[in-house]
């Protein structure tokens, strides 16, 4: 009787988990954070549909990512990656190790993100997962490129693009693969190669629909934004930087607004409004810091 009833209880309590984790991730927001989190963390200890708590936990550690609390999203994919080994899911362990090098990239942990990306791609090599792999490639790029490793960046990115030809499922990842190329270059000084990836990005991408993609459609038109800049042409750089603010407005995302709010900084103090330009940029800075968002 004591087993039917904690089951029953477990059942209960994964059912709630389950909907305020959906909740966030279709706002992008939540209420009360550390519930959430405390929420997710305690799945890992339940006995009752382990498929099932592994997609609650990896979803809630996106959302936290997302959201601009990599810190907490770290905790939840390591307590992933330690279920899906325990049960021995791989394909949630390769997920678990993707979410685990992300949010260590972004709090600045990156021997502890390129580890992850390391066993995530023998992972993905061993099980012939082409898609695992060439997301792994794809976030590789972005740790490497965290590290000021420009070229080699590239060359990450560059490897993912070959897997998106390979599966249906990378398509979407194309656009924001040139985007990052694009960034790659403007770190780089290369100015014309920049451009030519962002307008190739911008070309191959699709209206977003969520958060993540929301996302990624901000940070490409604030690279666009920050490459127009710098062939002095501020007119088109103000377009860009309100499209940013458009895609942004669609989520309560804090990442994507405080990226948005970038790029409406940058062009507001090249195109001569330098005082609101200024302002706008102080207080963006003082918000990513405090939400941990690389700008």
């Amino acid at each position: 009787m004591a087993t039917t009833n904690a089951t029953a209880i477990q059942t209960a309590a994964l059912e709630r988990a389950g909907h305020l984790i959906s909740r966030a991730l279709q706002t992008g927001t939540c209420p009360d954070a550390d519930l959430l989190f405390e929420t997710a963390l305690e799945l890992e200890t339940f006995d009752v549909d382990k498929k099932r708590q592994l997609k609650f936990i990896l979803e809630a550690a996106r959302f936290f990512y997302i959201s601009g609390k990599p810190e907490f999203g770290l905790t939840l994919g390591i307590s992933a990656r330690e279920l899906a080994v325990a049960v021995a899911d791989t394909n949630s362990a390769g997920a678990a190790l993707t979410v685990v090098g992300i949010c260590a990239a972004d709090t600045g942990n990156l021997p502890m993100a390129m580890e992850a990306y390391s066993d995530a791609l023998s992972l993905a090599q061993k099980n012939c997962d082409v898609s695992r792999e060439g997301k792994t490639w794809q976030n590789l790029g972005v740790a490497l490129m965290y590290s000021g490793l420009f070229r080699e960046a590239i060359e990450s990115f560059k490897r993912a693009l070959v897997f998106t030809k390979l599966s249906n499922d990378l398509a979407s990842s194309e656009a924001p693969l040139y985007s990052n190329i694009s960034l790659c270059y403007l770190h780089l000084d290369d100015i014309s190669q920049g451009l030519t990836a962002i307008s190739k990005a911008v070309e191959l991408s699709q209206e977003p629909t969520e958060t993540n993609s929301i996302l990624d459609r901000v940070l490409m038109e604030n690279n666009f934004v920050r490459l127009l800049i710098e062939i002095d042409n501020f007119d088109a750089a103000r377009v860009h930087a309100k499209t940013a603010r458009h895609f942004a407005s669609m989520t309560q995302s804090p990442r994507a607004d405080i990226h948005a709010s970038v790029s409406e900084g940058l062009a507001e103090v090249f195109s001569g409004q330098s005082d609101i330009g200024i302002s706008r940029l102080t207080s963006t800075l003082e918000r990513g810091i405090t939400l941990k968002v690389t700008i």
